[in-house]
């Protein structure tokens, strides 16, 4: 079972090329009969309960994602660097885990992004997490390694605007949205993304309605009551099969 068909691509891939340096005999015909029988299962998300963000304000962006350099910070804080030279109005919400070695660039974007930060840090509740997402705007990914991006489509599901590059699993799971979602990855676009919705909140505008569809309608595929009724069934054929043999 893989997270995403990226995932399955990805592994494929870097399998492909892994097993050609191996000596003969080519194991290659083994593991396409093995990847052919595999299956993509999504994780699933829960339901997060109704939006508390502020429809006033600057925009609020939140980044949720692990503070290590494959998830790509140093773009985020370069957007928001351009952000502020500019002057549009926002304020940040950066949540993850963090390790023992953290990227220097989060100490130093702290530092210059002052009292915009709205909330900074790994959150020690559920609940903390879940309000945060709640009360921002727009949830930005910058990876550069992720295989699915659980933690972009719970924020879909508290209502945030997804904003991410186009690539990885993305462009399959944020594809009913439409392009105003993708940027190309570079910290330019990126603020150029997030100032033109800074601008349409100043002005009133629902960022939803940049979408070809509402939130909800993103993340009905990957809620529990979806995925755990597709992977119980694939259980269920799956021990059927052993039974046979």
């Amino acid at each position: 079972w893989f997270n995403s068909a990226y995932h399955r691509d990805a592994f494929c891939q870097a399998l492909g090329t892994y097993l050609g340096r191996l000596p003969k005999p080519s194991l290659r015909g083994e593991v396409g009969e093995l990847l052919a029988r595999s299956q993509v299962h999504c994780p699933g998300i829960a339901d997060l309960g109704a939006s508390g963000r502020n429809e006033c304000g600057p925009l609020h962006v939140v980044w949720p994602h692990r503070w290590e350099h494959d998830k790509g910070p140093e773009c985020l804080f370069a957007a928001l660097e351009k952000l502020q030279v500019q002057g549009v109005p926002f304020v940040v919400s950066v949540v993850g885990e963090s390790f023992r070695q953290v990227p220097p660039v989060f100490a130093q974007a702290r530092e210059r992004l002052g009292d915009r930060v709205a909330v900074w840090g790994y959150q020690e509740s559920r609940e903390a997490y879940l309000q945060t997402l709640a009360q921002a705007d727009v949830v930005v990914s910058t990876a550069n390694h992720e295989f699915f991006g659980i933690a972009v489509l719970e924020a879909v599901c508290a209502g945030c605007f997804p904003l991410v590059p186009n690539r990885l699993a993305y462009p399959e799971t944020l594809a009913p949205c439409g392009p105003s979602v993708f940027f190309d990855g570079s910290p330019g676009d990126l603020a150029a993304k997030l100032g033109s919705l800074a601008a349409a909140k100043a002005e009133g505008q629902e960022l939803w309605s940049r979408s070809e569809c509402d939130a909800q309608t993103v993340v009905a595929p990957y809620r529990w009551q979806a995925t755990a009724e597709a992977m119980d069934a694939s259980l269920e054929l799956l021990v059927e099969e052993c039974s046979e043999r």
